[in-house]
């Protein structure tokens, strides 16, 4: 529920001064996560873009702190991305839907090394129509290169559902449903309120 959202908002608020994390990560670690508590209030019944409205703001906020604060430009344009992509879900702008396919596709081309980055060009190219650059083949096997990185380097829990929702996604709509169905319940399993993947694991059981 998004109350539940919200109050574990407040409490990473609390929290986050006590972790040993530098000043420009705090700020986007809290502006990553009201991206994820506007994106949540968009998904809920009945939706909330007041809500959405607001933590969006506080993001785009933060992320300039964080930015004022020396953080990397890979991170910072991962997170501008993430932005646009998230105030299209309010308010349909065409123009911030535009700006976060080029961002992403800037940002894969400077930073190919980058993890993070890989994980934003997959689900841009996996999610992206094919008039606007995208392609569900390069999208999946994007993911799929970023799932052989998960043994060689330490993956937060958050990373590790986007690349198992990633890969549902993908072979899903490849129709794979056997790795389609593994891999959503490898997703469920970490996050269990995605409507994408509760909508994959209906339809393939």
């Amino acid at each position: 529920g998004l109350d539940k959202a919200l109050a574990n908002y407040k409490i990473l608020v609390e929290k986050i001064s006590s972790y040993k994390y530098e000043p420009w990560m705090q700020d986007l670690v809290l502006s990553r996560a009201c991206m994820i508590v506007a994106k949540y209030a968009t998904e809920v019944k009945p939706e909330r873009k007041d809500v959405a409205t607001a933590y969006m703001t506080a993001a785009d906020k933060l992320l300039k702190s964080g930015r004022d604060k020396g953080a990397p430009e890979s991170a910072v344009t991962i997170l501008e991305a993430l932005s646009n992509s998230f105030w299209y879900l309010i308010d349909g702008s065409l123009s911030k839907g535009m700006a976060f396919t080029k961002l992403v596709d800037e940002a894969y081309k400077a930073h190919p090394e980058d993890f993070h980055v890989l994980l934003m060009a997959a689900d841009r190219y996996l999610h992206s129509p094919g008039i606007a650059g995208g392609s569900r083949k390069k999208g999946l096997s994007l993911f799929e290169d970023a799932e052989k990185l998960l043994e060689e380097q330490k993956v937060a829990i958050w990373d590790r559902f986007t690349i198992y929702s990633g890969l549902a996604y993908g072979y899903w709509k490849s129709k794979n449903k056997s790795k389609a169905l593994e891999y959503a319940l490898l997703a469920k399993d970490i996050y269990k309120a995605d409507s994408t993947i509760n909508e994959i694991i209906a339809d393939l059981t």
